[in-house]
């Protein structure tokens, strides 16, 4: 019995690390756009789908407490720096940043602060927005 039973929760957990994959690679490409008010704006930067992400992002404290893999350990693992540089020129963007910070997930959080070296930290400190502003002080602690 506890042999099945672990080899359900194996592949329940493969399963949602692949959904989490899609989704993460579906969040960064920048061809994926919606329509707004007859303007196409980045999927993260849409304000119900970014409260969907941070949803998301805010569930990893539950994942990791039961040893799974979390969609900011995943996300963090496909933004390169192209992407981080179009993502800090954005404020929904950097708060999602700031959330995979804020989640505590170590893995997630050496694989982000990694990627900002000393362009990237100027690239962001020359931004205006809040979300900049709370990820630069997010990075600094």
């Amino acid at each position: 019995i506890i042999s099945s039973y672990m080899n359900y929760r194996n592949s329940i957990g493969e399963k949602l690390k692949g959904a989490m994959t899609s989704v993460a690679n579906y969040l960064v490409d920048p061809d994926n756009t919606v329509l707004e008010k007859d303007e196409k704006i980045a999927v993260y930067e849409h304000a119900g789908l970014h409260m969907v992400f941070r949803k998301i992002i805010g569930h990893d404290q539950i994942l990791e407490k039961n040893n799974e893999t979390t969609f900011s350990e995943i996300l963090s693992a496909v933004i390169n720096k192209d992407i981080l540089k179009s993502w800090i020129k954005c404020n929904r963007a950097c708060f999602l940043i700031v959330a995979m910070m804020e989640s505590n997930v170590q893995l997630a959080i050496k694989t982000l602060k990694s990627l900002f070296g000393t362009d990237m930290m100027k690239l962001l400190q020359k931004q205006t927005f809040s979300g900049a502003k709370v990820l630069a002080t997010k990075l600094k602690s």
